[in-house]
């Protein structure tokens, strides 16, 4: 994975960048990689349990990043491809949520979000995690309104609920701590 992020940060480098800065950049393309082998995990969880529709937010989330990613390397578009990812890493966590039928069905798969807000102070700073953080708030309430009326929607068979919701909080946790541990131990060997 260093390697990977090493080749990345040599790509993404523009002329004025200096250490601090492309250290936000591979911290930023860090975060939508490890969200996007989450997103390969759950897509190949519904599709084995024959959830084909539901499966292509997760796998669609993957793609789209990846997308965002490669054109970032190619047009170094920081801003625009940023925010792009920033509002996949928001939004699908939720509409994945919405569609295995609520919070306890998904195993609070909303919890994916907050990487949205952190993601964003690590590469943009308090100013524009706040930002992210209402719109986390906003989502979390609607989904507390919507909660009861998903009960109906068909989601993942009943004994895979605890495991999901370990899996969710495990992943994003380790995630969140692997991309901080970068993000820091570059920050202070630079």
């Amino acid at each position: 994975m260093n390697r990977l992020i090493e080749l990345l940060r040599t790509k993404i480098a523009l002329p004025g960048d200096d250490t601090r800065e492309l250290t936000r950049k591979a911290t930023f393309i860090l975060f939508g990689l490890l969200m996007s082998v989450g997103g390969v995990i759950w897509a190949a969880m519904c599709f084995t349990f024959g959830l084909f529709w539901q499966a292509l937010i997760p796998l669609a989330y993957t793609l789209l990043v990846g997308v965002c990613i490669g054109t970032f390397v190619i047009t170094r578009r920081y801003f625009v491809v940023s925010r792009i990812q920033l509002l996949l890493s928001l939004l699908l966590p939720f509409a994945f949520q919405w569609s295995l039928g609520g919070f306890k069905k998904s195993g609070a798969m909303m919890y994916w979000a907050i990487i949205a807000p952190l993601a964003a102070q690590f590469f943009g700073g308090v100013k524009l995690s706040r930002l992210w953080i209402f719109g986390f708030l906003i989502l979390t309430v609607i989904s507390g309104f919507t909660d009861g009326y998903l009960s109906h929607v068909q989601g993942l068979p009943e004994y895979v609920h605890v495991p999901a919701f370990v899996i969710n909080l495990s992943l994003v946790s380790l995630f969140v701590a692997f991309a901080s541990q970068y993000f820091y131990s570059q920050m202070q060997t630079n």
